[in-house]
């Protein structure tokens, strides 16, 4: 899983044995470790909820998505699921997506990723 933060906002990119397990109600989660035994740690949970949350405690983003929002991600025409979670008069717009191989070569291994929608294969 990818994270990206930028500003008020929340990206988290799911390879595809990462949405599989989310489709089957399970956690994605994944961490970042840095020097001095610190880390970020972030996840994908999906609930039995009507609305996404999303938290931020100790040392932990947790993103909660309703489990039916997670099972759309079984179409291979669905690759994003964007909201925005209000509470306390603070926004924060969260987008969980299908992971796609790049267009151009990379030093990657992107052999878990989605084909990329402009190379005409099917996900």
């Amino acid at each position: 899983m990818k994270l990206r933060i930028l500003d008020n906002a929340l990206r988290l990119r799911l390879s595809r044995p990462e949405i599989d397990r989310l489709i089957a109600g399970e956690s994605v989660e994944a961490q970042t470790a840095f020097p001095g035994s610190t880390s970020l740690r972030f996840g994908v949970y999906p609930a039995a909820c009507d609305d996404v949350t999303a938290t931020f405690t100790a040392g932990a983003i947790v993103v909660q998505l309703p489990l039916a929002a997670a099972r759309l991600f079984a179409d291979d025409d669905v690759t994003t699921f964007t909201v925005n979670v209000n509470s306390g008069g603070q926004s924060l717009r969260v987008t969980v997506e299908k992971d796609f191989q790049c267009l151009a070569p990379r030093d990657e291994d992107e052999s878990l990723l989605f084909a990329h929608p402009q190379t005409g294969q099917r996900c």
